[in-house]
């Protein structure tokens, strides 16, 4: 039948619907925004808050906000800040070089306004403030443009809503292409430096370098990371002279405009703004708007970098001053009805690339463990009232010599906790992911010696028990809800660091990490020479972004600990963010322990920090003996397999309040554990800038390049991009990803009687 004229062109439009759809939908897969979300200080589970989303400017990114995030969280707003393509973490087109037209199809604003839409919908947020400084700005209104539904108001801090005459933006679009072909020959970091201070020199920063050295050299500092030709195809692709007109959004009633009064072109801009916004003279509840336009005195076009209090003052006026709603922020339902419907458990066979030799017990040729199977199932609640299941998965995998427990007791107590719930078929309640306690005492009530579950067992049955609410719930990572309840930062991605046993030989060892764990322990002497000689390969490699980590697992006493410390060469103290366990421990008890590191911290003059692990873990030390010591404690390294999901977070909370850092470690486990630790790590940053430690927030999940294979699709080790300056990193939303897809995998791949049978 030959179809009819309008059927013909309505067949057409679905086909090329279909088409643009694909298109975009392979576009945005190559752009991932990096990002940071903080919630309010006095959010709890249920709390409703404004929700900012800010966007930085050129060569800037989402620590750019740091400051004045933190007084917006402490007005009790929710704050998420972005990461532009080729700024911060952002990641576009998996990292690899871009040909001219993928360039093009990557670098608009077009593509930018839907990945961040994409972002929106990810971190379930339904309507926000947006807000963006230059470049930021100009997102902003373009996603406002695009988006108004999710927008309750737009703020542009000295940026331009579109040129008006084509010759303005023909040549525009010329400056920015000379400008990044300047750009672009800056392969050094001297003329990096020139180019910038030339770039700072211009009118409208005002004599930024002046008027405010300190603030003007920390952000030199941040300046001197870009990414040179990402930034050149930023310039170019995003330049003012393609940009649409956004007039249209600056008289929308909802937009706002802040410029520096020391920069003369955006204060005769922001003049022409405040002429055209026609604001009521009152809101719906009876209060004053504020002011839609504001100078702000001594500053030039950088007032996110010179004026961060002033600038989070007039956001939060907005939200007290406007009729602008607070907004329910995403929480789990708590009365869910979800419950085990299904337990199994899965040998777990890994070769590793070589035989491993710990610092303890013989060489270990593979690692052996169980993956723990979840599927519960929930009442339908929709118009459909259809039960909905959701899978999740965990694992057990004791390390012989470090967890206590053996393999074959940790499969007997993995069995009888499944038996038990194969009778009870037990209801999961949502508030198990606030890692507050009510984890472990639900373990307690619902598992066969559920007050002594061993390590790896807890461990993985947390895991396997996170991952089936985090889906049951629709949250957006599983450490979120967690992150929010104890007003810690959730982040887009982690740094990973490698690590470097005893008997490894030092060439090629980082890897293209930037920070790279060491183990020491034996010859003092010896062994400094070696780190030594690591740190001078690692500085010619990676510059001053190279890190080394020191472990010498309690090997020492304190006078040889002390003489490894002295002849430490100054480049390597210059590099160590710390020694980890660096004295063996002392009979008389923690304090006495915690003493000869304060004698071993004055014997060398405090040259470098300190990091506690296994004397934490196996409860040599409590949290209260840490806080007590004058000891230069820098970091506190966590193994989930040995403390458990929750303790981990517990710990890690700890830690920060207390100026610490937490490092997630792994101990040789499969990617479905290391997907995991990196999510949970991804979800313990610091809330406030003011968190001071010279710790990179990077973990201790190098330990996948030893296996030779993944039970996790894809592998962890396909999950792991270099960033030039940040060495190794992962994504949470990936790894996230890639569990849900691993636990789906492996149910389709049981028969469908075994899949829905117990253990």
């Amino acid at each position: 039948v030959t179809p009819s004229h309008s059927e013909n062109v309505s067949l057409h439009k679905e086909i090329g619907q279909a088409v643009a759809n694909r298109i975009r939908l392979e576009l945005l897969s190559q752009v991932r925004l990096g990002w940071s979300q903080s919630f309010g200080t006095n959010c709890d589970g249920s709390c409703t808050s404004t929700s900012f989303v800010l966007l930085h400017g050129w060569l800037g990114d989402k620590e750019d906000w740091a400051d004045s995030a933190s007084i917006l969280c402490q007005q009790g707003h929710r704050v998420i800040c972005v990461d532009l393509p080729g700024h911060g973490m952002a990641q576009v087109g998996a990292g690899k070089t871009q040909e001219a037209w993928e360039a093009a199809g990557l670098f608009n604003l077009a593509i930018v306004t839907e990945a961040l839409a994409d972002l929106f919908d990810r971190l379930h947020v339904e309507q926000a403030i947006i807000v963006g400084y230059s470049l930021g700005g100009r997102v902003a209104m373009s996603f406002a443009s695009q988006h108004q539904s999710r927008v309750s108001g737009t703020v542009a801090l000295s940026a331009h809503p579109g040129l008006k005459s084509f010759s303005d933006r023909q040549q525009r679009l010329l400056q920015d292409a000379a400008l990044a072909e300047r750009l672009n020959s800056c392969q050094t970091l001297e003329l990096l430096s020139d180019f910038l201070q030339a770039w700072y020199k211009a009118p409208l920063w005002a004599g930024f370098s002046q008027r405010r050295p300190q603030v003007f050299k920390a952000m030199m500092r941040k300046r001197l990371l870009a990414s040179v030709d990402l930034a050149a195809l930023t310039l170019e692709g995003m330049s003012l002279g393609r940009q649409p007109d956004y007039w249209s959004v600056v008289s929308s009633g909802r937009f706002w405009y802040a410029y520096g009064a020391l920069d003369q072109k955006f204060s005769s801009l922001g003049n022409e703004v405040k002429h055209l916004i026609q604001p009521q003279s009152t809101s719906p509840r009876g209060q004053a708007f504020t002011e839609h336009v504001l100078a702000l005195p001594d500053a030039g076009h950088a007032i996110v970098e010179e004026c961060p209090k002033a600038v989070a003052e007039f956001l939060n006026s907005i939200t007290q001053h406007s009729n602008i709603q607070p907004a329910r922020v995403f929480a789990p339902q708590s009365d869910m009805d979800l419950r085990i419907c299904v337990a199994t458990s899965e040998p777990l066979e890994l070769a590793l690339k070589a035989p491993l030799l710990l610092s303890r017990g013989d060489p270990m040729p593979r690692r052996s463990g169980i993956l723990i199977i979840l599927k519960a199932r929930r009442k339908g609640h929709d118009v459909t009232h259809e039960d909905i299941a959701f899978a999740g998965i965990g694992e057990v995998c004791p390390l012989p010599m470090f967890h206590q427990e053996t393999l074959g007791e940790a499969e007997k107590q993995v069995n009888l906790v499944l038996q038990a719930w194969a009778r009870s078929q037990p209801w999961i309640p949502p508030t198990l992911l606030y890692l507050d306690g009510s984890m472990a005492g639900w373990l307690a009530q619902n598992c066969p010696q559920g007050e002594n579950l061993l390590p790896s067992v807890r461990s993985g049955l947390e895991m396997a028990l996170l991952h089936v609410l985090y889906r049951a719930v629709g949250a957006s990572n599983i450490g979120e809800q967690a992150a929010k309840a104890h007003s810690l930062v959730c982040s887009s991605d982690i740094g990973v660091n490698s690590l470097v046993t005893r008997q490894e030989d030092l060439q090629n060892q980082s890897g293209g990490a930037s920070v790279v764990k060491v183990k020491v322990g034996k010859s003092p002497v010896e062994d400094a020479n070696r780190v030594n000689s690591l740190s001078e390969m690692l500085r010619s490699l990676k510059g001053n972004a190279a890190r080394l980590r020191l472990d010498a697992n309690q090997a020492w006493t304190v006078e040889e600990a002390a003489t490894f410390v002295s002849s430490l060469s100054d480049t390597s103290v210059d590099m160590t963010e710390y020694l980890e366990e660096p004295v063996e421990l002392m009979p008389d008890g923690p304090a006495s322990f915690l003493k000869s590191w304060e004698v071993l911290a004055e014997k060398t003059g405090r040259r470098v920090c300190f990091a506690v692990d296994e004397s934490l873990t196996d409860t040599t030390l409590s949290l209260d003996h840490l806080a007590g010591s004058q000891a230069p404690i820098a970091a506190v390294v966590l193994k989930p397999a040995l403390q458990g999901i929750e303790q981990t977070f517990k710990f890690a909370a700890w830690s920060l309040q207390h100026g610490v850092r937490p490092v997630v470690s792994s101990a040789f486990e499969s990617g479905v554990a290391l997907c995991h630790f990196a999510i949970l790590a991804g979800n313990m940053m610091p809330q406030h800038p003011s968190f001071q430690n010279q710790v990179s927030a990077c973990h201790g999940l190098g330990t996948y390049t030893r296996l030779a294979e993944d039970v996790l699709d894809p592998p962890f080790a396909d999950l792991i991009y270099f960033h030039s300056h940040h060495g190794w990193r992962v994504d949470v939303f990936r790894c996230q990803e890639a569990l849900d897809r691993t636990v789906d995998a492996l149910l389709a791949s049981r028969s469908p009687a075994k899949a829905e049978t117990w253990c």
